[in-house]
């Protein structure tokens, strides 16, 4: 009987963020498979053929300390969701804390946090006096963000006004939103600081980041209350608090985040 096994892991799909990775115990597990929509640097991209990022060498070693093998295919983020939700998938990584997503998952520990921000074009943050996100909301400004992503309570009480003025564009990817930006169909668009940098690391004069405060917050693996239980949170935690103490998680840390 393999380690996967011996935690209760019939199947353990890991949909982090942009990518969703499935854990399997490597026996009887024919068709076990595993979704992701790369391009999500630091966390999750290709890079010469091989999949890495910080989420995916983390979700590794926790596989590896647990017995349990990964693997790895694609699927859009708000679809890996909604099959984590209804127990197709198993988990969600690189989530952020909310109350709807608590009525439908357990959490594990936190193992990383994110800072959301506004993006501007290079040069333009002059133009505009935002010292709150109700001031985006009372203005022309047209804002880009990304489908089924949390940006925290202050943006959520803001999101339905905006739609409905229509000045708030959603994208499935971060590359649409960036093209759309650059094209000049939005004004702007939020994101995590390290992903934008990451991915525009080859533009960088032609944006900036807008001094308003949006969010910071903890990043969580998500695990769905019709296919896991919480004991199996707790082994995956144990996994977790290993890597930090061995100083596997510290090298991650600065392999892919500083």
């Amino acid at each position: 009987m393999s380690g996967c096994d011996r935690v209760g892991f019939r199947r353990l799909t890991v949909f982090l963020g942009a990518l969703v990775l499935l854990i399997g115990s490597g026996t009887g597990w024919a068709g076990a498979r595993c979704v992701l929509n790369m391009g999500w640097e630091p966390y999750q991209y290709q890079e010469d053929s091989h999949l890495t990022g910080f989420d995916i060498e983390l979700m590794r070693l926790a596989a590896t300390d647990m017995g349990c093998e990964l693997k790895l295919h694609q699927r859009p983020w708000q679809r890996g969701i909604h099959e984590a939700r209804v127990g197709v998938q198993d988990l969600v990584a690189g989530a952020s804390m909310t109350e709807e997503r608590q009525r439908w998952f357990y959490y594990s520990a936190p193992y990383r946090t994110e800072t959301m921000a506004l993006f501007v074009m290079k040069g333009t943050s002059d133009l505009y006096s935002f010292s709150q996100l109700r001031d985006i909301v009372d203005s022309q400004f047209r804002l880009g963000i990304n489908r089924g992503v949390y940006y925290g309570k202050a943006f959520e009480k803001a999101r339905q006004e905006l739609i409905d003025n229509g000045r708030l564009s959603v994208y499935n990817t971060e590359q649409q939103k960036y093209k759309m930006f650059m094209s000049g169909r939005i004004d702007g668009f939020l994101g995590g600081q390290a992903s934008i940098k990451a991915l525009v690391k080859n533009y960088l004069d032609d944006v900036e980041i807008y001094p308003l405060k949006i969010t910071t917050s903890d990043q969580y693996i998500l695990f769905s209350k019709v296919s896991t239980t919480p004991g199996q949170v707790a082994r995956f935690n144990q996994s977790l608090a290993k890597l930090k103490r061995s100083g596997a998680y510290q090298k991650l840390v600065e392999r892919f985040l500083q």
